[in-house]
């Protein structure tokens, strides 16, 4: 028991900086764990990438597509849209509210 506590109070001495303070972030309305969204996003990325599955995903179209998500996410995706097809009537807000 000796032993556990002083490895926890070592671990909180020299990870002081990092941690973060839940009382605070509660406060300030900000989210305190992502572990459900984590867990969401490994059952999504284990079920395309098993055998098992029919439409299953390759490494390489799996960082294709989460290019192209970060790109359409930081608006960046239309630009690049708009620039591939100048005479197009569409909008860039459209593009990433379509995505």
């Amino acid at each position: 028991m000796v032993k556990a506590l002083s490895a926890l109070r070592t671990s909180s001495v020299h990870n002081r900086d990092v941690s973060q303070n839940d009382s605070e972030r509660y406060h300030n309305g900000e989210a305190m764990a992502t572990g459900f969204g984590e867990s969401t996003v490994h059952a999504v990325v284990r079920r395309r990438f098993g055998k098992t599955q029919h439409m299953q995903w390759s490494k390489a179209g799996a960082q294709v597509f989460l290019q192209t998500r970060v790109r359409t996410l930081n608006g960046a995706w239309g630009a690049i849209f708009k620039g591939w097809y100048p005479d197009m009537d569409l909008e860039v807000e459209e593009i990433a509210i379509a995505a």
